[in-house]
């Protein structure tokens, strides 16, 4: 299901085969499990409702709604390797998928995460169940799922959700494309030296060398095949294993000749690094976020890269699964809320968005100080309570209220004029000469 993704362009080589699964690559995984933890720890799945407030619409959390709760108690699966699998699979794959549990009745009870390589979706051919056909009105005629035991299930398009990236494979549109595509050749680069890397340590740092008698000995063992087996035997013993860096007793004059580069000429370390650095950059997350070696200087500290992985990797990613629960969930086994409801995630407990918050509540305090909106709409803004009768002024109006009364001065001006019908001098200051 990867279309004609195998083969990259300047290359006739198939790098999704050389690739492998790809999430068996630990910068791979790593984009995984931060995302994963991301989106599974401080966010919160709800149903929101819409809700008239003071003239305008507003969304607030309908704690009654069941979704929220199906996803979270299984019933195989807790909501937590739900949003792991499809992360797993919309990483990798591009696609994820998860198999609706229902009862006999088809009330909805529950997902079960599968696997993105055993399940197809179907365009080409009629559903069997017969709503759907081939003829061109139908993204998706019917899902097929293909059990361990190579037996094909097939699936009504409501009975799956499906999960894209974004972007639309253009070979097949009914699959999204992840852009783990492109990095592919990165992924083997990073496979290929870091089996070098561990077959290196493996040999005591000793690359592979070449034995051959010197010239003008004669050691009578090398002619013979077995003998010559033995001696290959013992001389990786020593540069291998628990005996790694044991003695080598030679059977004579011999000279070793290093076949390959040594590990400081491959320049291992560098190789990686822009590996690792251009697996991560189609997710926008930074590899220092998750441990590793960061090529880019754009960040001067860790807290900035961590913002901008949420900002540009993991908020994407919330939105994209509380869409596509909304369109395939809410919308068909709930079509009474299609319109009045969404699936949604509140992020008031995810640090990295508190900053956009105090940003946005500072400008709309500077709005009200400038006259630019009521006292009720800022509270409204912040989510306080607004009484139309008391909160509907401006600032200018509450701070003209609220001003100091001019103090009264009548009874200096009495104590004045009295002092002058009797001739008392008013001081006005005193000098004092030294």
């Amino acid at each position: 299901f990867y279309a004609g993704l195998s083969i990259l362009s300047g290359s006739n080589r198939n790098w999704i085969k050389e690739a492998g699964p790809r999430y068996d690559n630990s910068a791979v995984f790593a984009v995984i499990q931060f995302l994963t933890r991301q989106v599974t720890s401080e966010p919160r799945f709800i149903v929101e409702r819409q809700r008239a407030n003071n003239g305008k619409t507003e969304w607030v959390e309908d704690i009654q709604h069941e979704l929220p709760k199906i996803l979270r108690r299984g019933p195989i699966m807790t909501s937590d390797q739900l949003i792991g699998g499809a992360i797993l699979s919309l990483v990798v794959n591009g696609n994820a998928y998860w198999v609706k549990d229902r009862l006999i009745s088809g009330k909805l009870t529950g997902f079960v995460y599968v696997s993105h390589w055993r399940m197809e979706a179907v365009r080409d051919r009629n559903s069997p169940f017969g709503d759907r056909f081939a003829d061109g009105t139908n993204l998706v005629t019917f899902y097929e799922y293909t059990n361990p035991d190579g037996n094909k299930i097939p699936f009504r398009v409501e009975d799956i959700v499906h999960f894209r990236w974004p972007v639309p494979d253009p070979v097949r549109p009914e699959y999204g494309l992840s852009p783990i595509f492109a990095a592919l050749r990165e992924i083997v680069t990073d496979n290929e030296a870091a089996t070098l890397s561990a077959a290196l340590l493996k040999n005591a740092g000793i690359p592979g060398v070449a034995m051959s008698p010197k010239e003008g000995s004669s050691i009578a063992m090398l002619s013979d095949p077995d003998q010559r087996k033995d001696l290959n035997t013992k001389f990786a013993r020593r540069i291998s294993g628990d005996m790694a860096g044991a003695p080598f007793i030679a059977p004579g004059p011999m000279e070793f000749t290093v076949i390959g580069f040594s590990p400081d000429k491959l320049v291992l370390k560098d190789t990686r690094s822009l590996a690792v650095t251009r697996i991560f950059s189609p997710f926008g997350i930074d590899p220092m976020v998750c441990g590793f070696p960061s090529e880019q200087k754009t960040y001067s500290n860790f807290e900035e890269a961590l913002r901008h992985a949420w900002r540009s990797g993991s908020r994407p990613v919330c939105r994209l699964i509380a869409e596509t629960i909304h369109e395939q969930v809410l919308a068909v086994d709930y079509p009474q809320d299609a319109e009045t409801a969404r699936a949604y995630w509140d992020l008031s407990e995810v640090p990295e968005e508190q900053d956009d918050k105090y940003k946005v509540a500072d400008m709309v305090r500077k709005d009200w100080m400038a006259d630019g909106i009521t006292r009720a709409e800022f509270r409204l803004s912040r989510g306080f309570d607004v009484e139309e009768s008391r909160d509907k002024v401006f600032y200018s109006e509450v701070k003209a209220a609220n001003a100091p009364k001019p103090a009264d001065n009548s009874v200096v001006q009495k104590a004045l004029a009295a002092r002058a019908k009797r001739a008392i001098p008013v001081l006005q200051s005193i000098e004092i000469e030294g």
